[in-house]
């Protein structure tokens, strides 16, 4: 991980060959520098902070050596985000040693005694690793190690710290306000670094599933997924029978209002209160919705099993009608 330590180095190297020092300031140093006799050289982003260059003004530097300088540090810069970016991908995608897993963990800052969550983004739209890079820096801080996978996924490390779940509505929330584009995250959470690939793994079925069952969230864990798990392993020819079932009970016929409705009076555990304020809707148009369900499809949904049955039904309903 490239450091403000390692470019101060190389800058020492730079300042023997001009004869003079190269000052290096960050953003809060910058105003107490600009009062002394100084020429600015360039700028440059390094760890979401953006640092500046200064050089005396009774050393003359040609536009030309300027130039040179900016373009040294930018391709030193530039080497060393590849190779912490391909270090930390190998988390992701190879089977690492415990001692080659801690080091890389180590080098970009994340403890290894805490709990970890490991997500996947996958963007639907297109997006530039270096604007997702800054939305989730930004949110996260320090704690999370991220790296573009692919061209559509990208990989994320988050020391959990107790409001995963608000910290990741953050994310999706800002991507599709400020980069104006659609994206899903999958989540898994691990006890051990080693766990990093099985989780990465196990994140991308999560995202798998939360598309090929329509589930409307943006956030899907793995390990809420247990009944989508199970239907998935039910082979096609047998999904197709369940699903004539579906048509037969009339499912079809419900409003999107009315599978709304179901949907989240089930998520509110048949809790009719919690489901109306969930809805925004009066407690009676709620307990009508529930009775024109009843009478389209004879499904009882105050009633346990048949909430069960036509919770399975449903969402066969909506996986293979799409």
């Amino acid at each position: 991980m490239l450091t403000r330590q390692r470019i101060e180095q190389i800058l020492n190297k730079i300042s023997k060959i001009i004869g003079e020092r190269v000052l290096l300031v960050n953003e809060g140093d910058k105003k107490g520098i600009l009062s002394d006799n100084v020429e600015h050289i360039c700028s440059f982003m390094l760890d979401n902070e953006e640092y500046y260059l200064f050089v005396r003004h009774d050393i003359k530097l040609t536009d030309r050596e300027k130039a040179l300088i900016k373009i040294i540090l930018e391709d030193i810069i530039g080497s060393d985000t590849k190779k912490q970016n391909e270090a930390v991908k190998s988390l992701f995608l190879e089977d690492l040693d415990e001692q080659r897993t801690k080091k890389i963990l180590k080098s970009v800052g994340i403890e290894l005694n805490k709990w970890l969550v490991v997500a996947v983004i996958k963007s639907y739209d297109g997006i530039e690793n270096s604007d997702i890079d800054t939305i989730i820096k930004n949110i996260v801080g320090k704690n999370v190690v991220f790296c573009k996978l692919n061209e559509e996924l990208f990989g994320m490390v988050i020391q959990n710290t107790g409001e995963i779940t608000e910290v990741l509505i953050q994310i999706v929330n800002a991507i599709e306000t400020e980069l104006l584009r659609k994206v899903g995250i999958g989540v898994s959470s691990i006890t051990s670094p080693l766990n990093i690939k099985k989780a990465y793994q196990e994140s991308r079925t999560a995202l798998l599933l939360g598309h090929k069952f329509n589930i409307p969230e943006n956030i899907y864990y793995y390990e809420k997924l247990t009944v989508y798990k199970i239907l998935s392993q039910v082979n096609e020819k047998a999904l197709l029978s369940i699903y004539d079932e579906t048509l037969k009970y009339g499912i079809q016929r419900l409003s999107s209002d009315e599978i709304k409705t179901a949907m989240y009076f089930l998520k509110c555990n048949l809790n009719i209160s919690e489901t109306a304020r969930k809805l925004y809707i009066h407690r009676n148009t709620l307990i009508y919705r529930l009775d024109k369900i009843q009478k389209d499809t004879g499904f009882n949904l105050r009633n346990f099993d048949d909430a069960l049955e036509f919770y399975l039904l449903l969402l066969i309903y909506k996986t293979l009608n799409k």
